[in-house]
């Protein structure tokens, strides 16, 4: 299939290698940096071509594109009718849903310390696309996804970000949709009966993707279960019921707010990380419910995770375990012991292996272990070199 380009680049489209709600992604002939997303006839309006469009001409850095799959080209058909657009093509083998599996399999086996370097990279790309104006909204897991091989990420489905033009105006590009589980408490009361795409703004902020990412963060560090397990501390945990998705959020069950405890046996305890992230934490989902100007930003939990980091040791006995120096016994042994005691489940281990964080920004793309992105600079339009 021929498609052309704004300015009439002949795109040839060969096969089809992944398939979503929207549409397809298909591979371009001839160029194994580019792939193209053709969205299904029903998806294609007036205003997805204007979004698309809009995307192109306020791109982001091109650095940055080396981790989120953003719009480079509009694409359209042999009678001018828009069909799709061009986007980088970016390294996974997982997404975050498959590393948050517990007990771990597959994505999920491997060393903490990696999945603290995933939570770092994370936060660089996040801080980077807010530094860009540009707001993620569907914070989901499955459109994150990770390259098992350097811990780097890949920022996938950016054709739904939330964009505000002119807030007055209630005019924005507009994301319509977020998964049940990462949505602000603040935007589910706003929102009520009504969608994402109608409720009058603001709809997604910064503050709704820093929520979201706490969460993230939370389940990269304790487990893969959600900080909303939460019941209270003289319940069992086998008759409490903390709910799901946003009600456990509507009903404020942060596991670790005062008188409550995690109904999930596999989630550490709080004292397992260091006092500057049990802080956060606590801003996000508490301070952060009052106010969400008072959740962490990106920037803030990058610091605070790759200061965690420096204060890791390895298990003696889990060689996928890691935790920090100053406790005695691993609280992931301690969780895993629990979890094995509730369900009578073994669970699989294996080896570390040799990812880091590279602080050496001058080294070449090749020379890094874990890509990331360096610090932001001053303004969006310096460059990063």
């Amino acid at each position: 299939m021929k498609c052309l380009g704004i300015n009439g680049e002949i795109y040839s489209l060969t096969n089809i290698i992944a398939s979503g709600a929207e549409g397809h992604i298909f591979a371009i002939e001839d160029n194994d940096s580019l792939l193209a997303k053709i969205y299904h006839p029903e998806y294609v309006d007036e205003e997805k071509e204007k979004k698309i469009v809009y995307m192109i001409s306020h791109s982001l850095n091109r650095e940055l594109l080396a981790y989120v799959a953003w719009p480079m080209d509009a694409l359209y058909d042999g009678s001018n009718k828009f069909i799709g657009f061009v986007m980088p093509k970016l390294t996974m083998d997982a997404d975050l849903n498959e590393i948050y599996h517990y007990p771990p399999k597959g994505a999920a086996e491997m060393p903490y310390k990696n999945k603290l370097i995933i939570a770092i990279n994370i936060c660089k790309t996040v801080e980077a696309i807010h530094q860009s104006d540009y707001i993620i909204g569907d914070f989901n897991p499955k459109n994150i996804g990770v390259d098992l091989k350097t811990g780097a990420v890949a920022f996938m489905d950016t054709d739904s970000y939330h964009i505000t033009i002119d807030e007055i105006a209630n005019k924005a590009f507009r994301c319509k949709v977020c998964l049940n589980g990462y949505v602000a408490p603040e935007l589910i009361e706003r929102c009520g009966q009504n969608t994402y795409e109608k409720a009058s703004l603001p709809t997604f902020t910064n503050e709704t993707d820093n929520f979201a990412l706490a969460i993230h963060i939370f389940k990269l560090l304790m487990n893969g279960y959600t900080p909303f397990n939460g019941i209270n501390h003289t319940e069992s945990i086998s008759t409490g019921s903390p709910g799901v998705g946003n009600m456990a959020i509507e009903r404020d069950n942060y596991c670790f707010k005062p008188n409550n405890k995690p109904q999930a046996v596999a989630v550490p305890p709080i004292s397992a990380l260091p006092n500057e992230i049990a802080r956060l934490f606590n801003k996000a989902f508490i301070n952060g419910r009052i106010n969400p100007q008072e959740r962490p930003t990106a920037f803030e939990w990058k610091e605070a995770l790759e200061d965690y980091e420096k204060d890791l040791k390895k298990c003696s006995k889990n060689p996928n375990h890691f935790y920090k120096k100053t406790l005695r016994n691993c609280p992931l042994c301690a969780a895993e012991i629990r979890y094995k005691v509730q369900f009578n489940h073994p669970v699989n281990t294996m080896g570390l292996d040799n990812w880091n964080i590279s602080n050496d920004f001058d080294a070449t793309k090749s020379d890094l272990i874990s890509p990331s992105l360096p610090d932001l600079p001053e303004s969006v339009d310096e460059g990063w070199d």
